[in-house]
């Protein structure tokens, strides 16, 4: 994953039914959001996302570096995710779809 690359990552993985992982580039691309049926999106990075209307966020501002501890963010970002299964699909995403990703959207 080369971080400093100015090419968008629209890579979007699937985690389980419904949950995605991806960088702040898929979640910035409409065409993306509205193809996988995504109604919410869980920002877990270190700074504020763009916001697409008709869409439903939370930001969580987790910094990308090993000790930062992620155990406190847990749930908040269950309850936003068990929120937005109930009546669409979530997308998970940092600013490059690195650790923060996986470790908010376990699956259950």
């Amino acid at each position: 994953m080369d971080l400093l690359s100015i090419t968008p990552d629209l890579q979007l993985g699937q985690v389980e039914h419904g949950i995605y992982i991806a960088s702040q580039d898929v979640a910035n691309d409409p065409e993306l959001i509205h193809k996988h049926a995504i109604t919410h999106v869980l920002n877990v990075a270190g700074c504020p996302s763009e916001k697409l209307p008709g869409l439903h966020y939370l930001d969580v501002y987790i910094l990308d570096l090993p000790e930062e501890p992620l155990c406190h963010n847990f749930l908040p970002c269950f309850k936003f995710m068990d929120d937005a299964l109930k009546t669409g699909c979530v997308l998970v995403h940092c600013n490059a779809a690195g650790k923060a990703d996986p470790s908010s959207a376990p699956i259950s």
